[in-house]
């Protein structure tokens, strides 16, 4: 099989160009009343567009970012055997480009499956799966952050490439992120290698019971890593208008250096499983006990030298001995698990099951390691009943089901509960002056700290219609999750010394999440080589938080609890002030002009303080995730699509909290207040030192 794929940027933001940028950054001197940074001939250079040497008009995200990125797959797979012996081989090739011209960043994955399963006996079969996988990533040195950061913060007024072909030199240091994203800055490459093995032994004893069965597997994983970065020397230019000549900043980079870094990976898993499976005329019995344990250890090196003369040699042995270093860290786990689960169906009408899981965890101190988890699900499928198949003939298949079931998660950062020491610069003894290593005391020990615990609730209904050609599921969900694991450092005074950098995480927060999941889809086979389908789906989630630690004397209308957990504590504002009169009749920052945000004076103390700051039910956690799918078949070929989208997620953009020259959006352009235009509903010109504008604040808060 094979499959070609193309994808491209979801959304990408529209920012002013050359010519609204010198007015824009003229109009902040203006209004700061200092100098202009661009003469009347600067922008009106800028304005005609015609001299793309002298003054440049840069779209630097068409400069960076490529409309389509292609990716490939293709697998071969082979079956056979006999009747004593199956066996299945598989090989696969993936290759996904960047999203980047001319990038330096792309991936290729190549893996290799074989599953062997012998029949031994009649009631004895061993199975030996072997899979393995190379992934090769290969990236700049300038990860994906930077060069985006850099393609928004880089002046239209400068090139990316000027008309002879020479690359810009950003706004600093040569960062031009045409350049960084290609590689010819540097390179980071990361190789993974996979082993994952698994033995299993499936043992029918009906010489004790029919329908009883012991089953074991142990599993053995492997994975090295190869970690290379180098930071090169590259080519920048900056053109001297008043000489003529292009100034290559290649000289202020620095030494080349590298950055390699080697870890091994091992998991080991063993599981037992002593099952029973039997059905007694109409009644259907299952039921099971396992138990299972899993540990993994990984540890690495990394060695760093820099003052190379060339990339030509990358590697470690040929850097210069000044500044070279290396490190080293190891990492274990360990977890035991007992479970089973007994189910029991009637006439496969009515359908029940249990399940019972004893948990064990290496991340908590003794007494507290282990944890119980039960559930329990029920199950109607109405369709089956005699009444409901003569009265409701179109529908082929309806179930009614609901389920709770008690979670525990161990996932935290590991040992809190033991007292731990870390190396530190160490102290000056004697005479002398070299440090002497020393260890400081870390975060204070928690010896209470143990599993964070989700209650699950569920009722839904699985559906078939007018035999296949409309299916409809529904779920209800309601999750109380507890225990949650938290810093008491909102309540704690500042004048004990306590803060989130030395004190522990306890299980004291609780946060509920409720929602539902609908997915309704249609099939249909138009004849012997055709068919085609349609589904979508649409999962609606919201969350609140029950309690977190707050300080006690905040106001009501800034705690956290009832809201969602990732909503803002921000200014609320009122538009922009038109009119020096508003700005007069109003609770207003110091220095505030027109032109400015309008900020409410929300405690009607007669000022704007922090102590005005609300909290907002927004999130940028979407509340809405939805898909259409789409495919058709004609004689063995077919054809899918996959749409997805999101929606009831906001996000706080502050346009001028990267840099003091950001290039701003063109909708905060438009509509800016100015002295011509005081009707207008975005701010007046401003940079990042302006103390007024850039308060978070429900005035920039966007759709996400």
């Amino acid at each position: 099989t094979g499959n070609y794929g193309l994808t491209q940027p979801t959304r990408i933001p529209k920012l002013i160009d050359s010519y609204q940028f010198v007015l824009y950054k003229n109009e902040i001197s203006d209004r700061l009343g200092v100098p202009r940074q661009f003469s009347d001939a600067d922008v009106e250079g800028y304005k005609n567009g015609n001299d793309a040497l002298n003054f440049p008009n840069t779209n630097w995200y068409e400069a960076v970012v490529k409309d389509l990125s292609s990716q490939t797959r293709h697998a071969l797979s082979l079956t056979g055997g006999g009747e004593k012996v199956n066996y299945f081989l598989s090989g696969g090739y993936l290759y996904q480009d960047g999203i980047f011209h001319n990038s330096g960043t792309n991936f290729n994955q190549y893996n290799l499956r074989s599953n062997t399963d012998a029949q031994v006996t009649d009631n004895l079969k061993i199975s030996v799966d072997l899979a393995g996988r190379i992934e090769d990533r290969k990236y700049s040195n300038f990860d994906s952050e930077e060069i985006f950061g850099r393609t928004l913060i880089t002046f239209p007024t400068l090139a990316a490439y000027y008309p002879n072909g020479l690359p810009g030199a950003g706004v600093e240091g040569g960062l031009n992120p045409a350049l960084m994203a290609t590689g010819v800055t540097g390179y980071e490459r990361e190789k993974d290698y996979f082993l994952q093995s698994n033995l299993s032994v499936e043992w029918k004893l009906p010489f004790i019971t029919e329908g009883l069965s012991l089953t074991g597997i142990a599993a053995y994983d492997f994975r090295f890593n190869n970690n290379k970065t180098l930071n090169n020397n590259w080519d920048a230019y900056n053109y001297d208008k008043v000489s003529g000549e292009y100034i290559n900043l290649v000289n202020n980079e620095g030494p080349i250096d590298l950055t390699e870094a080697f870890r091994n990976y091992k998991l080991t898993t063993y599981n037992v499983r002593l099952g029973y499976d039997r059905t007694f005329g109409d009644h259907a019995i299952g039921a099971f006990v396992a138990y299972e344990q899993s540990e993994s250890y990984d540890e690495g090196i990394s060695a760093f030298r820099t003052g190379y003369q060339t990339d030509q040699i990358d590697q470690i042995t040929v850097g210069g001995s000044a500044g070279l270093n290396n490190d080293g860290t190891a990492f274990q786990l360990a977890r035991r698990n007992f479970f089973g689960r007994v189910t029991y169906g009637y006439k496969d009408k009515y359908l029940a099951e249990f399940i019972l899981r004893r948990d064990g965890s290496f991340n908590f101190a003794k007494g507290k390691q282990w944890g119980t988890f039960p559930g329990v699900s029920l199950g109607w499928r109405v369709s089956e009943e005699p009444f409901f198949e003569r009265s409701v003939a179109f529908i082929n298949e309806l179930k009614i089901k609901a389920s709770w079931g008690r979670l525990g998660n161990d996932k935290i950062d590991a040992y809190q509960h033991l007292l731990q020491f870390n190396p530190d610069n160490g102290y000056y003894f004697g005479t002398g002056n070299d440090r002497v290593p020393g260890l400081s005391m870390g975060v204070v020990p928690n010896v209470d700290v143990t599993w964070e615990v989700a209650d699950n609730k569920n009722v839904g209904i699985e559906s078939s219609l007018w035999n296949g050609l409309l299916n409809v599921n529904a779920d209800y969900f309601y999750s109380k999750r507890s225990n949650i694991l938290l810093p008491r450092n909102a309540s704690i005074p500042t004048s004990t010394g306590l803060n989130s950098t030395n004190l522990s995480s306890e299980n004291i927060g609780k946060v509920n999440n409720r929602g539902y999941e609908l997915e309704i889809s249609h099939h249909r086979n138009v004849n012997d080589n055709f068919s085609y389908h349609v589904g979508v789906n649409l999962t609606h989630a919201k969350n609140k938080v029950v309690y977190m630690d707050e300080a006690a004397n905040i106001p009501d209308w800034q705690r956290i609890e009832g809201h969602p957990m990732d909503s803002w504590l921000l200014y609320k504002s009122a538009g922009i002030y038109h009119t020096q009169a508003e700005v007069d009749e109003s609770a207003h920052l110091p220095g505030a002009m027109p032109g400015d945000i309008r900020y409410l004076d929300i405690n009607g103390d007669g000022r704007i303080t922090s102590n005005d700051r609300i909290r907002i039910y927004d999130s940028p956690t979407p509340m809405n995730i939805y898909g259409v799918v789409l495919g058709a078949n004609f004689k063995g070929f077919g054809v899918n699509m996959l749409w997805q989208g999101q929606g009831s997620a906001q996000q706080v953009i502050l346009p001028q909290q990267i840099n003091d020259n950001a290039t701003i959006p063109v909708w905060m352009f438009e509509d800016r207040w100015t002295a011509d235009h005081t009707n207008g509903t975005m701010p007046a010109s401003f940079d990042r030192t302006d103390s007024k504008n850039n308060l978070v604040s429900d005035f920039w808060i966007r759709n996400a």
